[in-house]
């Protein structure tokens, strides 16, 4: 109901709606508000009817109204009506009429055989509901002894629909359940679940399920009235059990489930127990410790006091140990314990700090020695060895590599590295707790590490370099033996010997060497010069006019004389004499060209060419040098190099060079002529080879194997 148009009421009440319906004439038994709020500008009113005479006659009467519009004291009222259908309830018509023919072969609970009515008041069939709130303390009554009599109003109710099974009550679903009394389908308080209950029902035959079901469902408009509670009405929600609730399976597994919280009761009962009384012992045994606890905290606090250092540790463990005073347990006791280490590592942390700042400033002393000696030592000493070592290398830059100086280099760059990382090797600073000087005896066992270093570095160093200056005058002694016109004193056998074998000796040794080889080079450089003299007095004895025959044949025998000395001499200590003999021959030599008054001699340097035309179409020059000597007159003109030519055979001319196309038509032609010549052997090779083959089988096969044929045959 809402007001019409041209009423004068915003709403319809309750009561204005109760009195218009008996001005209509509709009688019913039951009537609720559906609104619930108070400013709906529409009233819903749900009716409940006993009788289907009552409730047709309502229903045509108000659907009869003229435009649905009702007058009331003057003012219009629209109404409108609607039949309510319960979803929830179970039509009986959904079952077979005759049961399944398997009802028989299945357990109870397993087939159609149990019912579920919810939402049924506790009050009306005196069901004790204070299960439902705790279980455990009020277990729920034996399905068999609680409500399967005949004096419980349950057993009388459904029984008279068939013989029952067994009967149990749980506690309302919380999705069907609903309040005393409430018709709008909402949820129920926290009270339903003492003051409702749904009920599972067990037949013992499909019939009684049947009937049930078609008495308390049917058309799904049935509601539940008690006589002592007449404005209360309880929809009847009844339907099939499809859970099997009340099979065997299901009864013992709630029973194990209950067993099974009773037992978890029990023991955290039990628990409880032995928590309370450890907590007692707890609290004993940290009364009796609290005395001790203490003093190790005023001690605690005295150190800090002689350490001048305020810790708030110290603060917390205070704190802890008061809420131990206060509360004993053990558990506040592990606090302050922990508590009291904490400060005990810190105290031991501040001593450490002030016996390390103590022995930083002694260090300081120690450090500044080691720091001055190493940078006096990496400054004079070490500086002035890599100088040294950089200038020899740069010097000797073509025999570093040598395998007499590689290991001795090697090493002197390994000495030297090593005093250099000795000489910078961090101390840490004056106050540094890392420094690696510690005391006077690391101190002195660092200086005497770093003398040895440097010893053995210029050791090394110098060691190197006197190898570098030996192995350079063995290759400028051997340079120079190989400028000679002669080897004498088997020299090349002494620079064999210190070659092969010398460079694995110590370097005094290889110096002796030397030193022996360099008397014999010098000997034997003298030796060449006298060599040189001998040669050059040769060529002035033959440039000797010939009207001197005898005197220059004497000289020329003396010449000849001492070139086979020069050549011969195996002794060093003979150069001398061999020195004097020379400069008699030169004296004798000089006094007969005064004599015989011998001219200048010019002396020209000529060259014989000889030009060839090559295949690439060039001229090669052939060149021969050659020192030619002659006495020319003071207008002579000198002799000039001359060309040769090819000149042909046969026509006596000049053969001209070939061009390019000419030389590689003729070296086509004879790589075509290799071809077929090429050719034709293979020819023939295949011939003959063809001709050996015809003849061996014109030839008459061997006897043996003749025989064995005609012994086939016969």
């Amino acid at each position: 109901m809402r007001p019409g148009k041209g009423s004068s009421k915003t709403k319809v009440s309750f009561w204005d709606a109760k009195k218009m319906l008996e001005k209509l004439g509709v009688q019913f038994d039951h009537a609720r508000t559906v609104t619930k709020s108070s400013q709906d500008t529409v009233l819903v009113v749900r009716l409940y009817f006993f009788t289907a005479h009552a409730f047709n006659d309502a229903y045509s009467i108000v659907s009869g109204q003229p435009n649905n519009t009702v007058f009331a004291q003057g003012n219009a009222v629209e109404i409108q009506i609607a039949t309510v259908v319960n979803d929830n309830a179970t039509v009986s018509s959904s079952l077979a009429v005759t049961a399944p023919p398997d009802f028989d072969q299945h357990m109870k609970g397993c087939r159609i055989d149990t019912i579920v009515v919810k939402g049924l008041p506790a009050k009306w069939f005196d069901v004790d509901t204070k299960s439902f709130l705790d279980e455990d303390d009020h277990p729920p009554p034996s399905i068999q002894s609680a409500y399967m009599h005949d004096q419980h109003a349950l057993f009388q109710l459904f029984s008279t629909f068939g013989a029952l099974s067994a009967i149990d009550v749980v506690p309302p679903s919380a999705t069907t359940s609903t309040t005393a009394g409430a018709d709008d389908g909402t949820t129920a308080s926290s009270t339903v679940s003492t003051s409702h209950f749904d009920a599972y029902v067990q037949f013992k035959t499909y019939d009684g399920v049947r009937a049930a079901l078609s008495t308390l469902c049917d058309g799904g408009s049935r509601v539940l009235c008690h006589t002592s509670h007449v404005k209360t009405f309880v929809p009847l929600v009844a339907h099939v059990d499809t859970t099997e609730y009340l099979s065997d399976a299901h009864i013992r597994q709630r029973r194990f489930a209950r067993e099974q919280r009773l037992h978890d009761q029990k023991a955290k009962a039990a628990a409880a127990i032995a928590a309370e009384r450890q907590a007692k012992a707890s609290m004993e045994q940290a009364t009796a410790l609290v005395g001790s606890l203490g003093d190790e905290l005023d001690k605690a606090a005295a150190d800090a006091i002689q350490l001048s250092s305020s810790l708030a540790e110290l603060k917390a463990a205070a704190a802890a140990y008061a809420a131990l005073k206060a509360a004993p347990t053990m558990e506040r006791v592990a606090i302050v314990r922990q508590a009291l280490d904490v400060v005990g590592a810190c105290l031991a942390k501040a001593v450490r700090d002030k016996e390390e700042h103590e022995a930083a400033i002694q260090r300081a002393a120690w450090t500044k020695q080691v720091n001055k000696a190493a940078a006096a030592a990496r400054d004079l000493k070490l500086a002035r060895l890599q100088k040294k070592l950089s200038a020899a290398k740069h010097s000797f830059e073509s025999i570093v590599g040598h395998v007499a100086v590689v290991a001795d280099m090697a090493a002197a760059d390994e000495a030297l590295a090593v005093a250099v990382q000795s000489a910078t090797t961090s101390h840490g600073s004056a106050t540094s707790s890392s420094s690696s000087v510690n005391n006077a005896e690391d101190v002195q066992t660092y200086l005497a590490k770093l003398d040895e270093d440097v010893d053995e570095a210029v050791h090394s160093v110098d060691a190197v370099v006197a190898r570098l200056e030996v192995v350079d005058r063995f290759y400028q002694l051997e340079g120079a033996v190989k400028s000679w016109s002669i080897a004498p004193f088997h020299v090349q056998s002494l620079l064999q010997t210190i070659e092969n074998e010398a460079w694995g000796e110590r370097t005094e040794d290889v110096a002796k060497r030397l030193d022996d080889l360099d008397e014999v080079v010098q000997a034997g450089g003298h030796l060449d010069k006298l060599v040189a003299r001998h040669v050059a007095l040769g060529e002035q004895i033959g440039n000797a006019a010939p009207r001197h025959e005898d005197g220059e044949n004497d000289l020329r025998q003396r010449h000849t004389d001492l070139g086979l000395l020069l050549h011969r001499v195996t002794d060093v200590r003979d150069v001398a004499d061999l020195q004097t003999q020379m400069d008699t021959l030169e004296a004798q030599v000089s006094a007969f060209l005064a004599e015989v008054g011998v001219p200048t001699t010019p002396v020209y340097a000529t060259e014989r060419v000889t030009a060839l035309p090559d295949r690439y179409g060039g001229t090669s020059a052939l060149k021969k040098p050659r020192l030619v000597q002659y006495v020319a007159a003071s207008s002579g003109i000198p002799r000039l190099a001359s060309s040769v030519w090819i000149v042909d055979n046969d026509t006596g001319a000049v053969r001209p060079p070939k061009t390019h196309d000419e030389r590689l038509q003729q070296d086509m032609e004879a790589l075509r002529v290799q071809v077929v010549e090429s050719q034709r052997r293979e020819l023939a090779k295949e011939r003959q080879l063809r001709a050996l083959v015809l003849q061996s089988m014109k030839q008459p096969k061997p006897a043996t194997t003749t025989t064995t044929n005609d012994d086939a045959t016969s």
